[in-house]
């Protein structure tokens, strides 16, 4: 763990000589099949990083959608720290949005309307950010709730995706949305499970 504490400068705090865009696309699998897609596209000017993250699912039975999930979601960091975020969520139907800004006395957030004021340590839970494997809670871009988390570190592993063998660092997130997480050695993410509200597999792969 303090390995990977270490080594996010390369991802939040390093000033680059030049701009850099890193592109994950993601297949997104419930049981082995595809009902989605996810985009995370960060990019880096010297010490300013923008993460624009898409999220799009479809489960269908035949012709037939029976559950649909859409979400839109952009942060702002400055220097290795959280500056804001905007998330819009359309779950089935119901529609949420979040806005989060960092401040002298805290993080303020406006979700669906209502507003509160968190500690100026917490940060959105995206899991594309590797920083989120050393926090104890974080921010629910969705609805603006807190998600209390602990990450374990399982090791290395080395996975076949995209048609190349990877070598990655596995964690498993325990807390109020179980998931697992895999970086590769450049702190990217690179796939992710956990479990759907109705005890289903879900899945992202890199593509």
């Amino acid at each position: 763990m303090v390995r990977l504490i270490v080594a996010l400068s390369a991802l939040t705090a390093v000033a680059a000589t030049e701009p850099t865009t890193t592109d994950l696309r993601f297949s997104v699998l419930r049981n082995g099949d595809q009902i989605g897609t996810a985009t995370m596209l960060i990019r880096r000017d010297g010490a300013v990083m923008v993460a624009e993250t898409n999220l799009h699912i479809r489960v269908k039975l035949g012709f037939v959608t029976l559950y649909r999930y859409d979400q839109t979601q952009t942060e702002h960091w400055a220097d290795g720290h959280f500056v804001s975020l905007s998330a819009q969520t359309d779950d089935n139907g119901t529609p949420h949005q979040v806005s989060a800004r960092a401040g002298h006395d805290g993080i303020s957030v406006d979700a669906d309307g209502e507003t509160k004021k968190l500690a100026p340590t917490i940060i959105p839970d995206s899991p594309w950010n590797p920083v989120l494997v050393s926090q104890s809670a974080a921010l629910n871009a969705q609805d603006g709730s807190i998600l209390k988390l602990h990450a374990i570190d399982r090791g290395e592993e080395q996975l076949h995706l995209a048609g190349h063998s990877i070598k990655t660092r596995h964690y498993s997130i325990e807390g109020t949305q179980p998931q697992d997480v895999w970086y590769d050695t450049d702190h990217r993410l690179v796939r992710m499970e956990m479990r759907g509200r109705d005890g289903s597999r879900i899945e992202y792969r890199l593509d």
